[in-house]
């Protein structure tokens, strides 16, 4: 459970704005949703996945935006400094089995740092264990 790590880390913001990089079909933003935390943007590079995504909540969660960008360059798609808490779950992970992966990984530690708030926190959450 995400929550217990996460809560601590969004109390300090009134109406936290939240990004999800990467997060494909993930449960996350849904959850965090209706914990309460209705500004969130969320991103994935798979058109498919985001108008499946912006669908299915579209009556439920109105307020969740749904982009299609590449999370390694999103450009003006995404606001500088704008987000609260960036959070990447197991997307940096994907970047491993690249192999470009030390550049990808770069431009996208890169781009999440861009957007993440002057006050603001990333959040990796990764399943795998260190080697």
């Amino acid at each position: 459970d995400l929550r217990g790590h996460l809560e601590p880390l969004l109390a300090a913001a009134f109406e936290p704005s939240i990004l999800h990089l990467g997060t494909g079909n993930s449960p996350l933003p849904e959850a965090m949703y209706d914990a309460g935390y209705r500004r969130q943007t969320c991103v994935d590079v798979s058109v498919a996945v985001m108008n499946h995504m912006r669908a299915r909540n579209a009556a439920s969660r109105p307020e969740l935006r749904w982009i299609a960008a590449d999370c390694t360059d999103m450009g003006a798609a995404v606001p500088e400094g704008h987000f609260d808490m960036v959070i990447e779950k197991c997307t940096m992970d994907a970047f491993f089995c690249h192999d470009l992966h030390a550049l990808l990984l770069a431009r996208f530690v890169k781009e999440a740092f861009r957007t993440t708030a002057p006050h603001g926190t990333f959040v990796s959450i990764s399943y795998h264990r260190p080697r």
